[in-house]
């Protein structure tokens, strides 16, 4: 079985938390609870997939914009 997975964009918590701009103790608190970005563990290494990291930004800009528009929808309902 050949690995064609580019290993190369796995990140340790400190590179990930630089790459999101948070502190390192964010992730591992997120990761303790069950939130945050994807991770992988090998045995106790923790690393992050720069893909996965991009696509948990975009999934936050996504729930904020409907968020906002949540709240501006229940705004237009307040004033009627």
């Amino acid at each position: 079985m050949t690995d064609t997975h580019d290993h190369s964009s796995l990140l340790t918590t400190r590179q990930a938390a630089r790459w999101l701009g948070l502190a390192a103790g964010t992730l591992c608190n997120w990761r303790s609870c069950g939130q945050g970005p994807a991770f992988v563990r090998l045995g106790r290494v923790v690393r992050y997939d720069e893909a996965d990291l991009a696509q948990f930004v975009e999934n936050g800009r996504l729930e904020a914009e409907a968020m906002a528009q949540g709240l501006r929808l229940a705004a237009e309902g307040d004033r009627r």
